[in-house]
């Protein structure tokens, strides 16, 4: 029997256990909260930081798979893991991209994805030299999570609002809905496209409110959706 690791109990590893039970798997849950969500339908609950080094690696040195239900953990470890043999989904180098949004900007400009205008800020201080490129929105590279990490910039006075760490200032861009596509990729990178939904945000917090499902596309909106869809994911996979 395969033995499967998930990084983080939260909400979303206790619905990828809850499909996991459908499958002739052993799965181990890693993280530092023991009355998480994913803790008690686990068949292994280890208490670790996922974020260490030390935990994520002697969590998975024994695995056949590991896998992530959120993107702060360790991924040093994640690469020396595969280098071992484990696998691991996603692979660290793309999670790399994922994690940080500089990276993740640079990466779209680099294979010419659509996305908004934007400068890389280091501090406040370099923040505050931009002030012409408002209106914007300020992300902060590391960290940022659930509408955390961001803020929307209208006016100098909302300046003081940014972050004091290297991050993404973007260029405010009318947004008349977001849409969101999963893509399924298997090892030998034949994909699966799911309905794209929208997404609907509490624009005060500046986070999801909830989804509709399927999304209403014209046929030439969803083409365009998906091909943007498989492009970051080709260029993730081939990193």
């Amino acid at each position: 029997m395969q033995k499967i690791g998930i990084l983080g109990g939260g909400q979303l590893g206790r619905m990828l256990l809850q499909a996991a039970a459908n499958y002739p798997v052993e799965t181990f849950v890693l993280e530092n909260d023991e009355q998480c969500p994913a803790a008690h339908l686990c068949h292994h609950f280890v208490k670790g930081d996922i974020r260490n080094f030390d935990d994520v690696y002697n969590f998975g040195k024994g695995l056949d798979a590991l896998t992530i239900e959120i993107e702060s953990v360790n991924e040093d470890a994640l690469e020396k893991l595969e280098q071992e043999g484990v696998k691991v989904y996603p692979r660290p180098a793309a999670l790399r991209t994922i994690k940080n949004k500089i990276v993740q900007k640079q990466f779209y400009q680099q294979l010419q994805i659509p996305t908004a205008p934007f400068v890389i800020t280091q501090n406040l201080s370099e923040l505050k030299a931009n002030a012409s490129y408002l209106p914007a929105v300020h992300k902060v590279g590391l960290g940022g999570y659930d509408g955390r990490g961001v803020q929307v910039l209208k006016t100098p006075d909302d300046l003081q609002k940014g972050f004091d760490a290297p991050a993404v200032l973007e260029k405010m861009v009318p947004i008349q809905r977001e849409i969101s596509q999963i893509i399924a990729v298997n090892a030998k990178g034949e994909t699966a496209l799911y309905p794209p939904v929208d997404m609907v945000f509490d624009t005060r917090l500046n986070l999801l409110d909830y989804q509709i499902s399927p999304a209403d596309l014209t046929e030439k909106i969803l083409w365009k959706v998906e091909a943007i869809s498989l492009a970051v994911v080709k260029g993730l996979k081939s990193q």
